[in-house]
């Protein structure tokens, strides 16, 4: 009779703290002198600095929030006269998009692209908790640029 013993393999857990992205002002608490942004909401998209409460002004300050990450996107886009799928790398995501290192030759084809998709994985302690999943999310083209 032969003697089956299982073997406990100890995996070890690796620690991964977020890493949000640095804003870009110097001194991001401190209005701008036009009066265009404000401290409650940057993107001036609603709410009165004197009625918001404390949660809605946290939500306000965590909605915009990027952070650093470095994942392997798949993307596929529909551009004039041509169906492409090719590979970028995701820089730095928040919960309302994503900056996307590519070629410029891609750059140019995604701004004048009708339908864009993106499939990546959203690693555990790479955003807040609750975010970890695989994505596969229609897109658009906002702006290019260098860095």
């Amino acid at each position: 009779m032969k003697k089956i013993v299982k073997q406990e393999v100890k995996q070890e857990k690796e620690d991964i703290l977020l890493a949000p992205r640095p804003d870009r002002r110097l001194l991001s608490q401190v209005p701008d002198k036009e009066g265009l942004r404000s401290n409650v909401d940057r993107r001036r998209a609603g709410g009165n600095a004197a009625e918001a409460d404390l949660s809605r002004l946290i939500q306000s300050q965590q909605t915009g929030r990027r952070y650093l990450v470095n994942y392997d996107v798949a993307i596929q886009y529909a551009a004039p006269g041509k169906n492409v799928k090719c590979r970028g790398k995701g820089l730095d995501i928040s919960s309302t998009g994503m900056l996307l290192e590519v070629s410029p030759e891609i750059a140019r084809d995604l701004s004048q692209a009708t339908a864009i998709k993106l499939k990546f994985v959203i690693a555990p302690g790479s955003m807040p908790e609750g975010y970890e999943m695989s994505v596969s999310i229609g897109a658009k083209y906002v702006r290019s640029g260098r860095t």
